[in-house]
């Protein structure tokens, strides 16, 4: 007969990998966590992440790219991005780069300087602050300032944001060496561009969602409209939602919203609501 040996747990890593620095395991949390801030892999990763489409949507600064400048030495933290104007010849001689490419690059990184602020927020890899989270703290505290200096009782009092991510916030925005990221950051010309100011109140207390392909108006300005307009916008349906705004395509969203018997608009109807110079905004 045959025996099958029980499987032994695998004994949890001492140290990263990557660069050998120290594990640990954050309180209420599963995984094992690098503390070294210089660990190669955490920088390619947060460097990945800044230019990202939902961050700061630098095109060109992929992840071959990002790599190869680390070797070189020219990446090292966040801030370096914007400094790769300095090194424009160098670029140009890399392999597979060419006068072009470096120039689209270098243009892209500078378009990223005033990107709105929550994406800034979210390219900055807050822990626990995705997408959704950013948005509710620009439009909450409307400037960077605000949030640098907010303490935890006010970052509790944005809605959605629980008790975990707004410590997480302070800690985060508390920490010296983030403080002197930003520093870097805003010396070196990044300047996130505030919300505007609410236009109204039309929508205030409601939670819209945008699903299919809109035809008529962008999604990201629709989702802005309604935010001026005093409403909230999220991108999965429930309960709580108060309209969708349906488009051709539209899929699980609009059977969800249907199932709750939640109002469904077309994107003719959503524009019918808003006031003349919203809709013009919107759509024009």
């Amino acid at each position: 007969f045959l025996s099958v040996l029980p499987t032994l747990p695998a004994p949890e890593p001492t140290e990263c990998p990557e660069c050998g620095g120290p594990v640990a395991k954050p309180a209420g949390e599963a995984i094992l966590r690098c503390q070294n801030r210089k660990c190669p892999a955490q920088t390619a990763a947060k460097l990945r992440h800044l230019a990202s489409r939902s961050a700061l949507d630098i095109e060109g600064l992929g992840e071959k790219i990002i790599d190869r400048l680390l070797e070189l030495g020219w990446l090292s933290d966040l801030p370096s991005v914007f400094r790769l104007n300095e090194r424009k010849a160098e670029l140009v001689e890399l392999d597979r780069m060419g006068e072009q490419s470096v120039g689209n690059l270098l243009q892209a990184i500078e378009t990223a300087k005033t990107r709105p602020l929550d994406r800034f927020l979210h390219a900055l890899g807050i822990p626990f602050v995705g997408e959704k989270a950013a948005r509710d703290l620009a439009r909450h505290f409307r400037s960077l300032g605000a949030i640098l200096t907010a303490d935890y009782e006010q970052l509790i009092a944005v809605p959605d944001v629980g008790p975990r991510t707004a410590s997480e916030i302070q800690l985060f925005f508390e920490d010296p060496e983030t403080r002197t990221m930003i520093e870097d950051l805003l010396n070196l010309g990044v300047a996130p561009v505030e919300p505007d100011a609410p236009v109204g109140d039309l929508f205030a207390g409601q939670t819209w969602v945008f699903t299919g392909k809109l035809e008529s108006f962008p999604r990201d300005k629709a989702e802005k409209c309604v935010e001026r307009l005093g409403g909230k916008t999220a991108s999965s349906v429930s309960k709580n939602t108060f309209a969708v705004v349906a488009g051709p395509g539209a899929g699980s969203k609009l059977d969800q919203a249907q199932k709750l018997g939640v109002r469904v608009l077309d994107e003719a109807e959503f524009l019918a609501m808003l006031p003349d110079d919203v809709r013009h905004e919107v759509a024009g």
